[in-house]
């Protein structure tokens, strides 16, 4: 016991306290001690021992695969390890740690419209095969609209197609073509697709390129045309996302080769391709080109600058698209020749020059370059002021008077008459 006085400890059942004499009669109380309490030390959150989660996966659906039915997993449960940061539980055996897959061996299946970029996996432990989805990505079946691409046709357009590519699912085309990575049809859902030819460059290579005109003379927009080999669908697509298919500039669409424009401007220009008559163009006084059909202004699709202008213009014969410099060839800026089928035609109002066009007969027929101001009085030609003789003639009058008037005439019928002033 303790002393009340000093506070030092006596042995049990003294009377007085050893160290300072103190009675300890009058305070003998009996004391209960309470048992000892073991505090268990707190366990760090890193120390916890991994439990596995108590939800079991079901399959989407089942996959014939090198001879097998496999089931498809969109997710499987997973431990956080601080080392291991993925630890899949097997959802045939549940144990974790025992499967093994490699993102060399992907593959993508398509299923409903969907698209599901696959791993093959293998447990371990219970020698389980199955699959598991890495990514998905909806196929958009729905065109924004439909274009004209020159030299082509008419082709569906279908905005941020799904592209597939050594098993992985891609939102864009690359920047520049690849055999590796294709679009999926969006009619038949096949990987099987290839890409068409819509021009070759200079140094002959094949292009699958082309430039979308939205507005007159304003932008363009980059994109490529597939066909598909198991349909035989042919179609367009681009990817607005991408910020390597921005809107072009103005030098990028005119330093291009194939372009498209959307059907309804189409059908407003098949309209006005009819021409008006044929003529040919006159500049200063002189004819500077041949007697070919003209065609109104709205068959340019695309124009830029006033001073030099440069035109993409519609091709009535074939359908093509044709693009012309005009630079310093001012006398020359109504001709446009298709490079395709080789149709050779005027536009009106592609210049603000002093050229017009006249018909084949307000042409001097003597010369054939300029126009006709007169009109032979004999065999009534055209003839312009150059190839125009005044001879005088004898007319009679009555049956003893005779009169000499002056006539214009070509110089063939002024040879003839043999009288020339």
């Amino acid at each position: 016991m303790h002393c009340p006085r000093c506070g030092k400890e006596n042995p049990e059942g003294a009377n007085f306290c050893m160290h300072c004499g103190a009675d300890l009669r009058e305070y003998k109380v009996k004391v209960e001690i309470s048992p000892k309490v073991e505090i268990k030390p707190k366990i760090h959150a890193e120390a916890k021992i991994d439990t596995i989660p108590k939800w079991t996966p079901k399959a989407k659906f089942m996959l014939e695969l090198k001879g097998k039915e496999l089931p498809v997993y969109e997710k499987i449960p997973e431990i956080p390890h601080k080392i291991r940061p993925e630890c899949f539980v097997c959802p045939e055996c549940k144990s974790f740690g025992s499967i093994n897959w490699s993102e060399d061996e992907k593959f993508v299946q398509i299923k409903d419209n969907t698209a599901y970029e696959c791993v093959l996996c293998h447990c371990v432990s219970c020698e389980a095969e199955f699959v598991l989805v890495l990514k998905t990505a909806k196929v958009n079946r729905t065109p924004s609209r439909i274009i004209y691409i020159g030299g082509i046709g008419e082709v569906p357009l279908y905005e941020n197609p799904i592209f597939v590519e050594k098993g992985g699912i891609w939102h864009h085309p690359p920047l520049k073509y690849e055999k590796n990575r294709l679009p999926i049809c969006p009619e038949c859902l096949s990987m099987k697709t290839k890409p068409l030819i819509t021009y070759i460059d200079k140094e002959e290579r094949e292009c699958h390129d082309f430039i979308l005109i939205e507005g007159f003379g304003d932008e363009g927009i980059e994109g490529r045309v597939y066909e598909c080999m198991n349909c035989g669908r042919k179609f367009a697509t681009i990817s607005a996302e991408f910020e390597d298919s921005r809107i072009w500039k103005k030098e990028s669409i005119w330093s291009g080769s194939a372009w498209g424009i959307d059907t309804k401007k189409l059908e407003e220009i098949k309209t006005k391709a009819k021409p008006i008559r044929k003529t040919m163009p006159v500049y200063a006084g002189r004819k500077v080109g041949k007697v070919l059909p003209v065609y109104p202004f709205e068959l340019i699709i695309w124009k830029r600058s006033d001073i030099f202008p440069k035109f993409i213009a519609y091709c009535p014969n074939c359908g093509n698209f044709i693009k012309k410099d005009i630079g310093f060839e001012k006398i020359d800026g109504y001709h446009f020749s298709c490079n395709k089928c080789g149709y050779n035609f005027y536009i009106l109002g592609t210049l603000k020059e002093n050229l017009y066009f006249a018909d084949e007969k307000d042409i001097c027929s003597y010369c054939g370059q300029r126009i006709a101001e007169y009109r032979c009085e004999i065999c009534n030609k055209p003839i312009c002021y150059f190839c125009s003789e005044t001879v005088e003639a004898v007319i009679k009058k009555g049956i003893l008077k005779r009169e000499k008037v002056r006539r214009i005439v070509c110089k063939d019928c002024a040879k003839k008459i043999g009288d020339t002033s």
